[in-house]
């Protein structure tokens, strides 16, 4: 006999994905992993940082191409794709064409991106790739 149930989504707006993501300085009690550009390093950090309980993380970059590698790095991780490859050659288009449910499953996890004094430059480096 078949079961009517009813499925809820978030009993909140979904996370936009660039909406507060770029930040300066790391909000305090949130771990923080540095990516420098090795993909492998990413990789194996991402596999436990988007699976893991907890407020999820942040990955503090130089540059505005690190941004986008730690963005394809984590949807990568929660889809189960080639994280590396992702980072390595992020697909601009499929991130700009993640659903609103996708984008705040990233954001639950990937809750900042650390990037000093060039996060102004990060985030606008994010919004002319087609993200915002």
């Amino acid at each position: 006999m078949p079961v009517d149930i009813a499925l809820l989504g978030p009993s909140r707006e979904p996370l936009d994905l660039l909406d507060g993501l770029v930040v300066a300085e790391p909000p305090e009690g949130l771990r923080v992993h540095g990516f420098d550009g090795d993909a492998h390093r990413l990789a194996e950090f991402l596999v436990w940082g988007v699976h893991d309980e907890g407020p999820g993380f942040a990955v503090a970059v130089s540059d505005g191409p690190a941004a986008l590698a730690v963005l394809a790095g984590v949807v990568a991780a929660l889809t189960g794709g080639d994280i590396e490859r992702a980072v390595a050659a992020p697909d601009v288009a499929r991130l700009a064409a993640l659903n609103p449910l996708a984008r705040d499953a990233a954001r639950e996890r990937l809750r900042n991106i650390v990037a000093g004094s060039a996060a102004d430059d990060v985030r606008a480096h994010l919004v002319a790739s087609g993200l915002g």
